[in-house]
């Protein structure tokens, strides 16, 4: 027997079947949307989240393979911000929260997954556009900007991310691509694993991932064998 039980206030419906609870959660409004890979436009997203009045729930739907570190940070800080003005962050994961787009989740209170999300951390890297020409001097102090980043990208993880030091590392260096229930039964209390993520209204299509390099090098948290599997699961 299945029992239907709505919670007006966090929007969750409660399922029970037999001996497993499970839910399906629709996402309300004011609702922020991370869709595709991470370039500059994230920027609007940050914007819009900064603009919401002190004390609403920021509800933030991702589905993104990762991509560009400095836009993508913005939006993190946004998140941080409303949280220190009383705002609660929801995030959503719909298909995929990877690299950067996983980096968001260090910055929510609360995390919906399902079972088949697929969620990934791993270390940053720096694409080199054709033609790029660097000195030693630049490429050493390229290297030593991307070390700095990637420490405080680890240190922003972990202080939400309850997982011990070993473990943590090695599934970053390894690219483990977790699913959403793989990672609940990793990190207990860190994600809550739901039945469906339903946007009202409308049917969900997430677009085809775009990569716009901005100058002869971008500094990019995207895994090359994560872009192609997005592509596979996002096909047109």
């Amino acid at each position: 027997m299945i029992k239907y039980l709505v919670l007006s206030l966090s929007m969750l419906t409660t399922c029970s079947v037999g001996t497993i609870q499970a839910q399906v959660v629709s996402v309300p409004e004011p609702r922020f949307e991370v869709t595709g890979v991470v370039t500059g436009s994230i920027l609007k997203v940050a914007e819009a989240v900064s603009q919401l009045p002190a004390g609403d729930t920021v509800h933030l739907v991702i589905d993104s393979p990762g991509g560009q570190v400095y836009p993508g940070m913005q939006l993190s800080q946004a998140l941080d911000a409303a949280r220190t003005r009383g705002s609660r962050v929801s995030c959503y994961v719909l298909k995929m929260a990877a690299s950067m787009a996983f980096q968001f989740l260090a910055h929510c209170d609360d995390r919906y997954v399902m079972a088949n999300s697929l969620l990934l951390w791993h270390p940053v890297r720096v694409s080199v556009g054709m033609g790029a020409r660097f000195t030693p001097r630049a490429a050493s102090q390229l290297a030593a900007d991307l070390r700095r980043v990637e420490d405080y990208l680890v240190m922003d993880l972990r202080t939400s991310f309850k997982l011990d030091q070993d473990q943590f590392l090695e599934h970053y260096h390894a690219e483990t691509l977790h699913f959403g229930a793989d990672l609940k039964r990793l990190t207990p209390g860190w994600v809550q694993l739901v039945v469906d993520i339903q946007i009202p209204g409308r049917t969900y299509t997430a677009p085809a991932p775009r990569v716009t390099p901005q100058g002869p090098t971008t500094l990019e948290y995207i895994s090359p064998k994560v872009l192609k599997l997005w592509e596979a699961t996002h096909a047109p």
